[in-house]
Parts: C-alpha cells; structure tokens; sequence
C-alpha cells in the first residue's frame, strides 16, 4: 500500500496522556476530494509498544483548527484498546459512523479539518503510534498481502 504524506496524521507520535494527532488533512484544498466512494477510515499502526499506561480510543474528529484544538466534532471512534493489546506491529481501525463522504466544508460550519483524537487513560511511559487515512480498498488489500485485520 503506498501512503500518501498528506494523509498522515501523526508519524511516531508518542502517546503518553490523551492528546490530538500531530497533523491535520484540510478539507478545503482545492481539487482535494479524498473521500468520494469510500468510507472515512483511519488506520493506527503501533510503532514502539506502549506500556505502563491502561487504554486507548481512537476518535476520527473535524475541527475549525489546522491544529485540532477549534471546535470539535467526533464523528467516529474506535473500540477501547487495552494496554496489552497495544504492542509493536498492532493495527487499529476506526471508520467515520457511516459517512461514505464528507463534503467540502461551508463557511456555515467551518469544520475544514480532519484528524484523531487519543483519548487514554492510565498514563503511558513509553510507545508510539502512525495513523492514516486509508480507503477501503486499500485496507483489504493490505488484508491480502499483509494477512492481518
């Protein structure tokens, strides 16, 4: 699967308390149509294990603010991952409630940028995670080739 740099949104972020991804995507570039046809999916790859804390949530969050701290809407969460789960090569998806697309942002709402929450409790001493947007169709091929879930 080749990725895209615009679409990461944290690149060995360490997580250690509940905290936003280092990056945004902007809805409102121009020509930037990423999510036509396929549903909002993101994908945390664990890098380095995260250890000593309890869990995560990954939350899928559209914001007012480039760097996520603006307005914020969840409009996707993932399971609770516990801490044991969470080890080197661990995947992790969350897709957006069923939206099959988000349409470019309005001056009404604003909410031009997309990116993840982590939400955790207990505090983590160690670990970390990359996350990015991915299609459907690329996820399963990375099923096929990679032979994991």
């Amino acid at each position: 699967m080749i990725l895209d740099s615009f679409l990461e949104v944290s690149t060995a972020q360490a997580l250690t308390t509940t905290a936003v991804s280092t990056n945004s995507i902007d809805l409102g570039t121009s020509g930037r149509n990423i999510f036509i046809g396929s549903a909002i999916t993101f994908e945390m790859v664990v890098d380095v294990a995260l250890a000593a804390g309890t869990t995560v949530t990954m939350e899928i969050i559209q914001t007012t603010a480039a760097d996520l701290t603006g307005t914020v809407t969840v409009i996707g969460r993932s399971p609770v991952v516990v801490q044991a789960d969470l080890i080197a090569g661990a995947k992790i998806r969350t897709t957006a409630n069923g939206l099959q697309k988000l349409d470019p942002p309005d001056a009404a709402t604003a909410l031009q940028y997309l990116g993840i929450r982590y939400t955790i409790t207990g505090t983590f001493n160690a670990g970390t995670v990359t996350t990015y947007y991915v299609p459907q169709g690329a996820l399963q091929d990375s099923q096929q080739f990679h032979g994991q879930v």
